[in-house]
């Protein structure tokens, strides 16, 4: 049978669209952002980056040194605008902020945050795009009273600050970010530093919606969360624990709020004075 030349057409124009269709599947899992986990040095402030596939340590990298164990690393974001992470630092002694920008794990360059210091008593504890413009901003918890406060940033300019709901005691401390319910709002997780029990404040921006406890509600009083993160890249954020005692990493693997898998990232520790400080991505992904 002859294939005229509308036929001829519409099969090359299928094929065209196959070939793409496959084409940005590959690009897709190529992008896919794979979750690191930073960890200082508790006695020289040297860092050390993990590089994960999934659960499993798959390289590992010596990032620069701050100069001092004073220097913690307490967040990430793109401050520069550049869509790769940065990391963002504090001063345990004056509380000064400074930003390191980034090229994967490479530090390009650096400089202070403006206004450079939030004040006596006030800790980062997380880094998030609260009001969805683009910018990561920045929490701080008052470290005495519980107090919760936040910058909301254009790049590494302060715009404008307020206060976030009173968490009900300083025991209660936000130990990280992510949007749980997939709604595109940036949620908090808190965690009381004597029990270990965990909660997800549902929010919208700088709003609480509601809140919940995470099933099951505790890891245990030792436990504490370093960092979430998306580990196995099914686009819910995921938990990562230190052990106080032993120095163990462990993971749970979240379905929302609720844990479907959890076990030890391998290796499981990362040796004597190394605590890990932060889950982050260092890739940058790009539009097609």
């Amino acid at each position: 049978m002859n294939i005229g030349p509308i036929d001829q057409e519409r099969s090359w124009l299928k094929a065209v669209t196959i070939a793409l269709f496959v084409l940005i599947a590959i690009i897709a899992h190529t992008n896919i952002a794979r979750a690191d986990i930073l960890f200082q040095n508790v006695q020289t402030g040297a860092i050390q980056d993990w590089a994960l596939n999934g659960v499993q340590q798959s390289g590992n990298t010596a990032l620069p040194n701050p100069g001092s164990s004073e220097w913690k690393i307490v967040g990430s974001g793109d401050f520069t605008g550049d869509t790769l992470p940065d990391l963002l630092l504090q001063s345990t002694s004056t509380g000064q902020l400074v930003y390191w920008a980034m090229s994967g794990t490479q530090l390009r360059s650096w400089g202070y945050i403006n206004p450079t210091n939030p004040g006596a008593g006030w800790k980062v504890v997380a880094v998030a795009d609260l009001n969805r413009d683009g910018h990561p901003d920045i929490i701080f918890q008052n470290q005495n009273t519980g107090d919760l406060v936040y910058w909301l940033m254009n790049g590494f300019n302060l715009i404008r600050w307020g206060y976030l709901v009173y968490p009900g005691s300083a025991s209660w401390t936000v130990v990280g970010t992510g949007d749980f319910n997939r709604d595109g709002n940036q949620d908090l997780l808190l965690q009381d530093r004597q029990s270990g029990t965990l909660v997800y404040w549902e929010m919208n921006g700088t709003s609480l919606v509601s809140w919940s406890n995470l099933s099951p509600n505790s890891p245990g009083a030792q436990w504490r969360v370093v960092g979430v993160g998306d580990l196995n890249n099914d686009g819910f954020p995921d938990v990562v624990f230190q052990n106080t005692f032993s120095g163990q990493l462990a993971y749970w693997l979240l379905n929302g709020v609720t844990e479907i898998s959890a076990g030890n990232i391998q290796p499981t520790t990362p040796g004597a004075g190394w605590s890990a400080v932060l889950v982050w991505t260092p890739q940058s992904i790009r539009p097609f």
